[in-house]
């Protein structure tokens, strides 16, 4: 499913060889990722669809691999994730990146600093019960946190483009990035500081849809 960079994860999968179904709710997304699909050259293994997820309908057993790309924040997913986990094959993996919020104490010194948020009025960070009902409703699932002092990326100018001849940018968003893992891994307690998580889940064999 398309999410805020408008296609751009699912065109370098098709690239990859993956036949890709993408389904967002803007039909300007959708428009983009189409064009995007186009000028990679994949248009023939990418499809995309403007549907609202929280109404759409999924063929059962059908897919083998599900990305949730920094969606689920912006509306009441728990609805939607078993209809998502029922769309996988058996063996199928889903992968769910999201913003969280899971230090109350951190998120009150956020909202107070003088930085513009990209989030739409219904949208909020997931809590901890939210990660847990992920945790809960996915097979054979794990989480791994990222972004503590990532977060700084947004005072680095051209950090969307290190791709660009920006070296220097990119050097020090590698190396907060490592900073944020070697963090995570020996002190654990941190994750809670952290301002994205991936769930992943494997769906058992067993498990019918």
């Amino acid at each position: 499913m398309p999410g805020p960079k408008s296609g751009v994860h699912y065109t370098q999968l098709a690239k990859l060889g993956a036949y890709v179904t993408g389904i967002d709710v803007s039909p300007e997304l959708i428009a983009i990722a189409k064009v995007r699909a186009e000028l990679d050259g994949v248009r023939d293994r990418a499809q995309f669809f403007v549907n609202d997820l929280t109404k759409a309908s999924l063929p059962q057993g059908n897919f083998d691999h599900i990305i949730c790309s920094a969606v689920l924040h912006h509306f009441d997913f728990r609805p939607v994730v078993p209809k998502l986990w029922q769309s996988l094959k058996s063996g199928g993996v889903a992968v769910m990146l999201e913003p969280i919020a899971l230090s109350p104490l951190l998120q009150k010194l956020r909202d107070k600093l003088p930085i513009k948020k990209d989030a739409g009025p219904h949208d909020r960070q997931l809590t901890r019960d939210d990660l847990n009902f992920l945790m809960a409703s996915l097979d054979d699932a794990h989480v791994t946190f990222f972004n503590l002092f990532g977060r700084l990326n947004r005072f680095f100018p051209n950090r969307n483009k290190i791709d660009r001849g920006h070296p220097l940018t990119k050097a020090a968003l590698v190396c907060l990035g490592t900073i944020d893992r070697i963090l995570v891994t020996l002190v654990p307690p941190l994750s809670k500081f952290y301002g994205t998580a991936v769930v992943v889940g494997r769906k058992s064999v067993d498990t019918h849809p």
